[in-house]
């Protein structure tokens, strides 16, 4: 997705109510752009899509007509909702969603809990894959495994909630899945969402998102920084605000005015 379609995309779904910044939505638009660069082909899946925030820019990321989108949420659906992660509407996702999908057969739902899927239910060949369902740890960690077994090479996972004191389960099953698949590695942690692809693909995503004037381009500059850190024995690349950056002041004001002239 090039740097015009993601920020229409954005504008697109600004007033749909979720938990989906536009550094997020820049992620998920650069990973898309990787992929598309080096020939990655596949489908696209979601876990957990709420009233469809993140979805809009998933729709609009299928680029070619023999790619689906499929989705799998509990909607209505909340006493099976065991970690209480976000109570979707079926109607408001319907809404927001289906209008944009190029065409009625190209969007997959599966209103049920993700542990009721399985490989063989969902088909191989999916590239990109969005993690949000349930939040403890032996619900994230069945998510993870499960978007692993359908994976092409190259794709990638992005998982939601990385990090947050609130949602310690997401962190267990990142590091229990990490610890187990050494196949798979981290390759960046931002925008609360973390990027996790094989280890023979980290490399060419790494090095993308490393890129400051590529990051510039699609809007990710000051006040984000980032550092190189290890992360369950692999070097991850880290997005953040440093502290001092975070209170609007007079500095910080001219800051972002100088390196918005500069990028």
């Amino acid at each position: 997705m090039d740097t015009a379609a993601a920020k229409r995309a954005w504008t697109a779904l600004k007033g749909i109510g979720g938990w989906f910044s536009y550094e997020a939505a820049m992620l998920f638009a650069i990973t898309d752009r990787v992929q598309q660069e080096d020939g990655v082909r596949g489908h696209i899946f979601e876990i957990g899509s709420h009233h469809g925030r993140s979805t809009v820019l998933l729709v609009d990321m299928l680029s070619r007509t023999d790619e689906k989108l499929v989705i799998c949420d509990l909607f209505d659906d909340q006493a099976a909702n065991v970690s209480a992660s976000g109570k979707g509407d079926f109607a408001i996702f319907e809404r927001n969603v289906m209008r944009r999908a190029p065409s009625s057969d190209s969007v997959v739902i599966h209103r049920k809990l993700s542990q009721d899927l399985s490989a063989d239910d969902l088909g191989m060949g999916y590239r990109f894959l969005h993690i949000d369902g349930g939040h403890n740890a032996d619900e994230a960690l069945a998510d993870l495994e499960l978007c692993a077994s359908v994976m092409v090479p190259g794709g990638a996972m992005l998982i939601d909630d990385i990090l947050r004191v609130e949602w310690p389960g997401v962190t267990e099953a990142v590091v229990r899945f990490l610890d187990a698949r050494p196949e798979f590695t981290p390759v960046v942690i931002g925008f609360n969402k973390l990027l996790i692809v094989r280890a023979d693909d980290a490399e060419r995503y790494r090095s993308r998102f490393r890129d400051r004037g590529l990051m510039a381009a699609y809007g990710v500059r000051f006040p984000w920084q980032t550092k190189l850190l290890p992360f369950v024995g692999h070097d991850v690349l880290i997005y953040y605000v440093h502290s001092s950056d975070q209170r609007i002041t007079p500095r910080t004001l001219a800051k972002r005015v100088y390196h918005g002239l500069r990028s």
